[in-house]
């Protein structure tokens, strides 16, 4: 292998997204986000963070989905080494061979037993190939269940997925 491959995410409260989809009856058998009608959001959104919010509702929410400010407590990536070895597994082997680094923003919603429903790129590396590893790195990832109320929650959060050579 070429080089130390770096990984970083980062889960900021005031600066990152994390958004909570409310769960009637509490986690489902098939670890889905059953109650799209009520999505938490952070109160420390900048603009551009809650225009995103805003429309990551509209594309998974019912349509008259109600967004709702929240402030609880950052959920765990519970399989990190999991993850840093899916880094290096996904690590497209051309771009690491030229030393082509790059981070690609990713968003995620995550159901209440932790488990990554969906993933898409809200901000691109700059290279399609980083980006779909991104992707496929960010699928792999499990996090603790968030409580919201002291109901079990769904939530989106926003990470950025760094590849870098060193």
């Amino acid at each position: 292998m070429k080089g130390m491959i770096w990984w970083k995410a980062i889960f900021l409260s005031g600066t990152a997204l994390s958004l909570g989809c409310a769960a009637g009856g509490g986690p489902s058998p098939e670890g889905l986000c059953q109650d799209r009608s009520r999505f938490g959001f952070p109160e420390r959104l900048s603009q551009e963070q809650l225009q995103n919010v805003r429309s990551l509702v509209q594309r998974i929410g019912t349509a008259d989905a109600e967004m709702i400010p929240i402030s609880d407590s950052s959920p765990d990536l519970l399989n990190r080494g999991e993850i840093a070895q899916a880094l290096e597994r996904e690590y497209p082997v051309g771009l690491r061979d030229q030393r082509v680094s790059g981070t690609a923003h990713v968003t995620l919603l995550v159901t209440e037993n932790g488990k990554v429903e969906h993933v898409e790129v809200s901000e691109s590396a700059g290279y399609p190939a980083l980006d779909k590893a991104a992707v496929r790195v960010a699928q792999r990832m499990e996090y603790s269940g968030l409580l919201s109320g002291g109901v079990p929650t769904c939530y989106v959060t926003a990470i950025p997925v760094s590849f870098i050579t060193r």
